[in-house]
């Protein structure tokens, strides 16, 4: 899944049933990326 606004774009992915990637990135001159992965605790 993806997703975006006027400042940047989001990225999901689904791992596994517990595990969800999910990434940030910001365009223009202070841009920044952020990346991360969730896991559901049991």
């Amino acid at each position: 899944m993806a997703g975006g606004d006027a400042e940047g774009v989001y990225s999901f992915s689904l791992v596994s049933p517990q595990t969800l990637d999910y990434c940030y990135v910001e365009h223009g001159e202070g841009y920044r990326t952020t990346c991360a992965r969730l896991e559901k605790q049991q």
